[in-house]
């Protein structure tokens, strides 16, 4: 009881090895589900016990070697070592976005490229080539060029980033709005339709955990930003709630970490902002960016 489910497993790792070093094949394989079996039973995760045996189904379905279950092993020591996180586990899902008008003309690798940026074009060309990326579900060239309604079908393989587990506060609820404490990390929804997160979201953990499902967004928080967020249960008071930020009768204050100490006169920076990473969204003040910021 005093080591953690990660030594656990790191220790039975060991075992298994050394036992197995004598043994012929298919002992070797019997060996291992009996040590899946004994190990999530004593962890007592029956739900990482489920998911993690239907990837070994997989595994020896295709793969029927003692490497690929002891490679498994390794990444789930890895990811149990990894404490304060909020992990999904990878997923199949099919995207599917019909063609704005500015996008009319143009080749969809460009499209992609340019849009969505949560991979690199290289990733979206390959996709297009096996077939995984399709237009109407048929299967296109990388130079063709997109239509007024088609329909853009992409099933990805999605891994999404770990986040960090911290609980969401609810602040306030009533029938017709909910304001929340956003941890940082944690996206409030998935914006794109080929975005990095889709069950690490605001939105989904809500909808989830606390049983506040059809919310409608007010306003957004980058996602390394934590602070307060207001969703409308209702579309009356969501629309009321809109209309009174984009009006600005509602004042937002935001408070920033810096090294040393920041001068204590307003500061007006007319510098440009240049996206350092897309994938984690952090910008910095850069005469190569293109957006003007004023503070």
């Amino acid at each position: 009881k005093n080591i953690t489910s990660s030594s656990i497993l790191v220790l039975e790792y060991q075992r298994i090895l050394f036992h197995l070093c004598s043994r012929d094949h298919q002992s070797k394989i019997h060996s291992c589900k009996l040590f899946h079996h004994q190990v999530f039973s004593y962890l007592q995760l029956p739900y990482l016990s489920t998911s993690f045996q239907h990837i070994l189904d997989l595994f020896f379905l295709h793969v029927r070697t003692i490497e690929a279950y002891l490679y498994v092993i390794l990444i789930l020591i890895v990811s149990l070592s990894s404490t304060g996180l909020r992990k999904v586990y990878p997923y199949y899902f099919t995207f599917t976005t019909f063609t704005k008008g500015r996008w009319v003309g143009e080749k969809i690798l460009d499209v992609f490229a340019r849009e969505f940026r949560a991979h690199p074009a290289e990733e979206y060309e390959r996709c297009i080539r096996s077939g995984s990326l399709t237009v109407n579900y048929e299967k296109v060239d990388v130079d063709y060029r997109l239509k007024h309604n088609d329909l853009r079908v992409n099933l990805v393989a999605s891994h999404e980033t770990p986040v960090l587990a911290k609980k969401i506060h609810i602040l306030y609820l009533d029938e017709d709005l909910v304001v929340l404490d956003k941890p940082s990390s944690l996206p409030v929804s998935a914006v794109h339709p080929c975005g990095r997160y889709r069950h690490n979201t605001v939105v989904f953990v809500l909808a989830k955990e606390y049983n506040l499902k059809n919310l409608r967004t007010i306003h957004r928080l980058d996602r390394l930003t934590s602070g307060l967020l207001l969703f409308g249960r209702t579309p009356k008071r969501a629309r009321l709630m809109e209309q009174q930020i984009r009006n600005r009768q509602v004042q937002k204050e935001y408070v920033c970490r810096v090294e040393g100490r920041f001068p204590d006169e307003t500061i007006e920076s007319t510098e440009p902002i240049e996206v350092v990473s897309y994938k984690i969204g952090v910008c910095k003040v850069s005469s190569k960016g293109s957006v003007l910021l004023i503070l």
